[in-house]
């Protein structure tokens, strides 16, 4: 049971920060490898090409 004054997802939060002190670097990283992953996908399409229905 929890029983103190701390959220039950202090402990998530600071397990990251235990093996990544420098954890904000890190996510800044993460988040800029998945933007410029993003932008490489939009930049291959062709705008020729018409939509497609999703799943099709």
């Amino acid at each position: 049971m929890h029983t103190s004054n701390e959220s039950p997802n202090a402990l998530a939060w600071a397990t990251p920060h235990k093996y990544f002190p420098d954890l904000p670097p890190v996510l800044t990283a993460w988040c800029e490898r998945q933007a410029k992953g993003h932008l490489a996908q939009l930049a291959a399409v062709d705008p020729a090409d018409p939509p497609t229905e999703p799943g099709g």
